[in-house]
């Protein structure tokens, strides 16, 4: 193995001492320094306040969503619940009003050709004979 003297638990203490103490002066002096310069620009910075954490599209969706309930809670309130009944007969109203509206385009379409028609008839352009 190797040759080296062994030292005993006296010799022992005593390099562990020197070592702990050639070590911790400068240690020292250094943790002193590093804290000097911590210190010194903590006290040059100006304590910066963050108030403004959320982003602000997050405030612009709460606003829209908080503003589109009170809309529909509005429309609720002033309009009342509706039943499936008046729901129903909506939706017909809805559906006699489209087919009387599609009635009434056909009944003028037709009414505009038959008026065309009458203006270009070839009656008109035949000569009279006496």
């Amino acid at each position: 193995m190797h040759k080296f003297p062994l030292p005993d638990e006296a010799g022992l203490e005593r390099l562990i001492e020197q070592a702990f103490n050639q070590q911790f002066l400068p240690v020292q002096d250094q943790l002193n320094r590093i804290e000097e310069r911590l210190l010194h620009k903590i006290k040059s910075q100006k304590p910066v306040n963050k108030l403004n954490k959320l982003p602000w599209w997050i405030v612009l969706l709460l606003a829209g969503g908080f503003a589109t309930a009170a809309w529909w809670a509005g429309e609720l309130y002033r309009n009342g619940l509706k039943t499936e009944t008046e729901v129903k007969q909506l939706e017909l109203n809805e559906q006699n009003v489209e087919n009387q509206f599609d009635n009434q385009i056909r009944n003028n379409a037709d009414t505009q050709k038959r008026d065309y028609e009458n203006d270009h008839s070839p009656v008109i352009y035949q000569r009279e004979s006496f």
